[in-house]
């Protein structure tokens, strides 16, 4: 496996930085080198997604817990992006 792909699995294990650089033998330096910013911003992501749609299919399915976590996370969108305009 390639450094870009292990980096992404780990940060979307939740890996911190530190960790992941430490894990694979990495110079922290490359904590910022684009690639290493856009490999864990990719795994990041894409584990939020796969967990999100998996709270939206309870959610849809009338899990309450999922529900409330649903409403919460849209909240949470819609801060974020207010803050980001």
């Amino acid at each position: 496996m390639d450094k870009i792909k292990e980096v992404q699995t780990l940060a979307g294990e939740y890996f911190t930085n530190d960790e992941i650089t430490t894990a694979l033998e990495l110079d922290p330096s490359v904590q910022i080198e684009k690639w290493f910013i856009d490999a864990v911003n990719t795994g990041a992501l894409t584990t939020k997604s796969i967990v999100n749609k998996g709270v939206m299919k309870l959610a849809k399915q009338g899990s309450g817990p999922a529900q409330t976590l649903a409403l919460k996370m849209e909240r949470q969108t819609i801060i974020n992006k207010i803050w980001n305009e």
